[in-house]
């Protein structure tokens, strides 16, 4: 497979956001043989029983003093306060699994540190995301690990949200590790957000050719949500490369297959790119309508820079069919989720500081 590795590149990196996810890790790896007092527990967890699964890790506390016992069960809490979206316990129970680091299971404390970037990232703290991320790897390399894929991808992810240009080097990392363990899940993966990347610094045709290897990768070829993110970037190249009708094409062949298979939470992108089409080749009415439909979806999407301008250029367009109160009734929702959006980012350097 050929690769497109660039020598320069804008020190200043916005990602669009079309697929990119980051992955958690269970406390348990694929080889780990547990103590019998912690297999109840475990069994809940694979279950979603999380309750259950806190209450009985919760024992093993009271009463073991194996550092490797203790280090499981805060695991188990952790992560299962974490599906619970209380992130404040997952992150206090995951510290407490990393005391025992000296004398526990070194993968499962690696999975620690992936998850404790887990929760700083949902927390915006990107910054110390990453250290945790980079933790995790220390002890993965050393252990040649096929977990190394999934957090140098989670690694390259949240240097991409603090405009670190050294998310590139860790994409083609993540890249070559799942080359190398042949997972085609997250060759797929990193394929697509090499794409976004070369999307958002202008490199069109690399864009382009990181999105057909995307769509040529037989995990995306089989998973709609994956081949709906590839479509939707190489949609999105050809319209900045001005070639409109292969832009539409895409861009309508991902909305079908996004309706069909339930990805409505990212069916904003699919109409917003449909409605700036429109724009460009004037015609006005169904840029106008589909970029009202995309505002419907456009909570279901992450607030940045780009999603944000969709007001915007729904405001010029009404203005150019001489809807004036509708144009500038949105270009003031524009400025005020940009005001949003500029105060997220304060909280979150903020939250950073104090984290790192």
């Amino acid at each position: 497979m050929r690769r497109r590795f660039l020598l320069i590149l804008p020190l200043l990196l916005i990602i669009v956001g079309i697929g990119m996810v980051t992955f958690k890790l269970s406390p348990f790896s694929p080889q780990a043989n547990l103590p019998e007092s912690l297999n109840a527990s475990k069994e809940l967890l694979n279950k979603g029983q999380y309750d259950s699964a806190i209450f009985f890790a919760k024992r093993i506390i009271e009463i073991s003093k194996n550092p490797v016992n203790l280090s499981y069960a805060n695991s188990i809490i952790g992560y299962s306060w974490f599906e619970l979206e209380n992130l404040d316990s997952s992150y206090f129970y995951y510290t407490k699994a990393i005391e025992n680091k000296e004398k526990s299971n070194p993968s499962l404390i690696a999975g620690a540190y992936n998850m404790v970037g887990l929760i700083f990232e949902k927390k915006q703290t990107h910054g110390a995301a990453i250290k945790y991320f980079k933790e995790a790897i220390d002890i993965y390399e050393k252990a040649n690990s096929k977990r190394l894929p999934v957090v140098y991808y989670n690694l390259a992810y949240n240097q991409s949200q603090s405009d670190n240009i050294d998310c590139i080097k860790s994409y083609y990392k993540a890249l070559e590790y799942a080359s190398k363990f042949e997972d085609l899940k997250y060759e797929s993966y990193c394929l697509a957000d090499l794409g976004n990347l070369m999307l958002e610094t202008k490199n069109f045709e690399a864009a382009k050719e990181y999105f057909v290897e995307s769509l040529d990768n037989e995990y995306a070829k089989n998973n709609p949500r994956r081949k709906a993110f590839a479509l939707q970037g190489l949609g999105e190249t050809e319209y900045f490369l001005k070639d409109y009708s292969s832009a539409k094409i895409h861009a309508l062949e991902v909305l079908k297959l996004k309706r069909e298979n339930n990805i409505e939470e990212h069916l904003f992108t699919s109409y917003y790119l449909l409605g700036r089409i429109y724009r460009d080749t004037d015609d006005l009415i169904e840029a106008e309508n589909n970029l009202k439909r995309a505002l419907i979806y456009y909570h279901n999407n992450k607030r940045n820079k780009k999603s944000v301008n969709v007001f915007k250029d729904l405001s010029d367009v009404q203005f150019k069919l001489g809807k004036t109160n509708q144009a500038e009734y949105h270009n003031q929702l524009h400025y005020e989720e940009l005001e949003r959006m500029l105060n997220e980012r304060k909280e979150a350097y903020q939250l950073s500081k104090v984290a790192i």
